[in-house]
């Protein structure tokens, strides 16, 4: 899909289905889209869990030259919607000016097929997916690289969580003792340290009722089962919430995705 819009909207005389596919895109981040098109009205229409509209703009050029914006504007009226966003090749220094002037936000195709790419690795929370409509102007690489910041560490806290577990025993320790265990076990195995701060949070994580890797007593932390085992465990949980119910009540693998590959 990544390389589909982005051929597409090369392509004027398919404009359709590339607004069609963004209705898809966007359906695959997480929101609520519906394919609208047609004269007077928006191309797509973000329904939740915020409104937006979207505008597709396929040309031959490098970069597109002019943007309705008060056609934009009335649609978003129409639409009570709280956001715009036009999606293209890439845009004139003039369009990215009135952009900024109409809070419009300019997204270039490559960096649409980018986030997306983000997402079918490890899925961004929606948080991060608003973001990019909240931009003003058009929406660069070092903006994408802010808003994706927190999303990329995130296979990173995996590892220092599987570390974490690595780095206990039966033994209850206190958050400090913990932490001079890590701080070592970390340093040996190439692993960024963590504060106490995130440690706590990390901790926190492991002792959900759900999880039931570490047991808190007082104010000392012990894992629950051989660290290897909760590792295992772990793993075990991210493969459930991989698998589909089949008809029959049974589970089928529906999804390989990252969770278990960070923990292995």
């Amino acid at each position: 899909m990544p390389a589909l819009i982005e051929n597409l909207c090369r392509e004027p005389e398919q404009h359709t289905r590339f607004e069609k596919e963004l209705t898809h895109v966007f359906s695959e981040l997480g929101l609520e889209a519906d394919h609208i098109g047609g004269p007077g009205d928006t191309d797509v229409l973000i329904r939740a869990p915020f409104q937006a509209i979207v505008d597709g703009k396929t040309t031959s050029e490098a970069k597109l030259s002019q943007v309705n914006f008060s056609r934009l504007k009335r649609h978003m009226r129409d639409n009570q919607a709280k956001y715009m966003m036009v999606v293209s090749v890439d845009f004139s220094p003039a369009v990215i000016q009135d952009a900024q002037v109409e809070d419009a936000s300019l997204m270039p195709v490559e960096v649409l097929a980018a986030v997306l790419r983000q997402h079918q690795s490890f899925p961004l929370p929606l948080k991060v997916i608003e973001s990019l409509f909240c931009v003003k102007g058009r929406v660069d690489a070092s903006q994408l690289k802010e808003i994706l910041a927190e999303a990329n560490s995130l296979p990173l806290l995996a590892r220092q969580a599987k570390a974490t577990l690595e780095c206990m025993d039966y033994v209850p320790r206190s958050l400090e003792e913990i932490k001079g265990r890590i701080d070592i076990h970390f340093d040996h195995v190439g692993i960024p340290k963590i504060d106490a701060v995130l440690l706590e949070s990390i901790l926190a994580f492991l002792s959900n009722p759900i999880l039931g890797l570490v047991l808190q007593v007082e104010d000392k932390f012990v894992v629950s089962m051989r660290p290897d085992l909760a590792i295992r465990r772990l793993k075990g949980w991210s493969l459930l919430l991989g698998r589909n119910e089949s008809p029959n009540g049974g589970a089928t693998r529906a999804w390989s995705g990252q969770v278990p590959v960070l923990l292995q």
